[in-house]
């Protein structure tokens, strides 16, 4: 398994087979009620050691530069074309995706934005803290 870096160069983390098997049934134990195998999707796009891939879900494959439409030329990005239903990431990938999606908010026109900032505020009134 890869560390991802964050105090330093990405390096290697040797997990034994108890370990590795601990995490995985750890993730069916907390999380395990929320997922459904037949028909969620999981996108996996930072190191390909994340312990969700292993819980039964389909997995499409995807990388950090092509997630989103503005990284890519003449096709749709990772997100809206495999359209997963989970996914995981670190906090800078939000932060970039959430600063495109209000790029592109302030672009629109003034009942659009309005209309999108209303929408936005009822999802995070009724999302959990």
């Amino acid at each position: 398994m890869y560390t991802s870096g964050t105090t330093g160069a990405p390096k290697g983390v040797v997990l034994s087979q108890a370990n590795f098997i601990a995490a995985v049934g750890a993730i069916q134990s907390l999380m395990g009620h929320i997922f459904a195998p037949e028909q969620d999707t999981f996108l996996v796009f930072l190191s390909l050691a994340h312990l969700l891939e292993y819980v039964g879900l389909q997995i499409g494959y995807g990388r950090i530069r092509t997630l989103t439409d503005a990284s890519v030329r003449n096709c749709q990005g990772d997100l809206k074309e495999y359209k997963p239903t989970i996914t995981i990431g670190v906090p800078q990938i939000w932060e970039t995706i959430r600063k495109g999606i209000l790029n592109n908010a302030n672009k629109m026109t003034q009942l659009k934005k309005s209309v999108f900032r209303g929408s936005m505020s009822i999802k995070e009134a009724n999302s959990p803290s």
